[in-house]
């Protein structure tokens, strides 16, 4: 079990793998129902439509409907950016989401961009020796190195 904004949850895409493929996928349609219908009940945006938006994301992906977690992704941190851009709670995260759909897809290079946004943003707001940001710099030297830019993942990892 987890807690997600106050709400305790249990690692519910496990718990469907378990079960099967026919599972996640009744899983995943029920969580496109709901996602739905919390969004039009407390607007897009929400804490709660947002955490189901996250675990559909997750689902996708564990069916490998990755073009379609990716469309997910990119459009709640549309949303996200035009409604409050970096003071929205959700900003980073909905970075990262689209990020995680990226490299699933095995397109590095837009990861590399959203990583760098993303340090960037945490050196601004929480230090340059935040654990944020050394956090990023971590994930961001593994992605350097797939694309086979060893010194540069070198250099983040000393750091």
């Amino acid at each position: 079990m987890r807690e997600l904004n106050g709400l305790i949850g249990l690692d519910l895409i496990h718990e469907y793998r378990t079960w099967g493929f026919n599972k996640l996928t009744e899983s995943r349609e029920v969580y496109e129902r709901d996602a739905s219908d919390m969004a039009r009940e407390f607007g897009e945006l929400h804490f709660i439509p947002l955490a189901l938006y996250r675990i559909l994301g997750d689902l996708q992906d564990e069916l490998a409907e990755f073009r379609e977690s990716k469309a997910l992704r990119m459009r709640i941190r549309d949303q996200v950016e035009k409604m409050d851009g970096g003071g929205h709670p959700y900003y980073i995260e909905s970075i990262l989401n689209v990020a995680k759909s990226h490299s699933m897809l095995g397109e590095w290079m837009e990861v590399q961009a959203l990583q760098e946004e993303v340090l960037k943003y945490m050196e601004n707001t929480h230090g340059v020796q935040s654990s944020a940001a050394a956090s990023i710099k971590t994930n961001l030297a593994t992605t350097f190195s797939k694309l086979g830019r060893w010194k540069e993942a070198e250099m983040l990892e000393v750091q």
